[in-house]
């Protein structure tokens, strides 16, 4: 079902009551009953499942409250939709569908680790001074079940540094979050960062990439560092600046990543490059062509990784 609406809905009890919202929010209006002109205001008068109309509202959203919904209307125009200047989420069970975050003067949204069944679709994460996202960010918690869906996440890193998705490192606890469908491009680092310095964190990431568009980053379309498992499939990365994806699983890692079906296009030096000594990983069934240096390059002593010869290159 589709919360969306081409053109705003009239602001009564009967659309709140037939879509379950708790509450509206309508760009400079006086609070009134179950209407707001802010989504914080909303957000602070313990509603959890809010309606956004379309307009400009320059205020950092931040959402702590377990079970909170928000959901925007459907922009009536490319420049137009629900635009804010940051979001935070450190509550679970959280769903947020349609915002645009548009020059954010630090991460577009910063998800706190211990934030678990969290999902981001149909938003936009655009312009800001650092990451486009930070997932992960100031707790050792657990972080589970995220879900970040047909977003679209460019220009980041306006200050200089800056990927599209970063995952905090250092951080040692378990995080498992699934990247789908998404549009990450022209960020100032990498299009998705998981790298992580130490190979002895006890606690595991499981990082799954799909049917993603990640191109023209200023470093790598993706990467990932020891105990970092991560599952591509269906993914076009291309003309990143070094490189299409960079895998580092050391043998004594829990981490298994399997590289397969992916298109690897006009990257700088390699289309995919694993690291010395990597492990247990499958690459398998990509096309890569047009690189600057190789279609697939291992750097080092790598006995338990596997190429398989189902891959093509142009």
């Amino acid at each position: 079902m589709s919360y969306y609406s081409s053109a705003s809905p009239a602001n009564d009890a009967t659309f709140n009551s037939l879509h379950g919202f708790e509450a509206q929010v309508i760009q400079g209006v006086a609070t009134s009953g179950t209407t707001y002109g802010s989504i914080s205001t909303a957000l602070a008068a313990g509603h959890r499942s809010i309606y956004v109309h379309e307009g400009n509202y320059a205020e950092a959203v931040s959402i702590t409250n377990t079970r909170t919904r928000i959901v925007c209307a459907r922009p009536t125009a490319p420049s137009a939709g629900v635009l804010v200047s940051s979001l935070t989420i450190n509550a679970d069970y959280v769903h947020v569908k349609g915002l645009t975050v548009y020059q954010g003067g630090g991460n577009g949204c910063t998800m706190y680790g211990g934030s678990s069944y969290v999902l981001v679709e149909d938003c936009s994460f655009r312009e800001c001074q650092n990451h486009g996202m930070q997932l992960c960010y100031n707790t050792v918690q657990q972080t589970i079940n995220v879900y970040i869906r047909n977003c679209t996440i460019y220009d980041n890193g306006q200050s200089g540094v800056g990927d599209g998705i970063a995952f905090v490192e250092p951080g040692d606890m378990e995080v498992r979050a699934t990247i789908e469908g998404c549009f990450i491009y022209s960020n100032d680092d990498d299009g998705i960062n998981a790298l992580r310095s130490s190979a002895t964190s006890v606690n595991h990431r499981e990082i799954t990439l799909l049917n993603n568009q990640i191109w023209a980053n200023g470093l790598y379309g993706f990467r990932t560092g020891p105990n970092s498992s991560v599952h591509a499939d269906g993914n076009h990365v291309s003309t990143n600046g070094s490189g299409g994806c960079y895998i580092s699983n050391p043998a004594a890692a829990n981490a298994r990543s399997r590289i397969i079906g992916n298109r690897f296009r006009s990257n700088g030096a390699y289309g995919v490059q694993l690291a010395a000594s990597s492990d247990k990983i499958v690459v398998m069934g990509n096309q890569s062509e047009g690189h600057s240096s190789s279609n697939y390059y291992n750097c080092g002593s790598s006995p338990g990784y596997a190429v398989v010869n189902t891959n093509v290159s142009g």
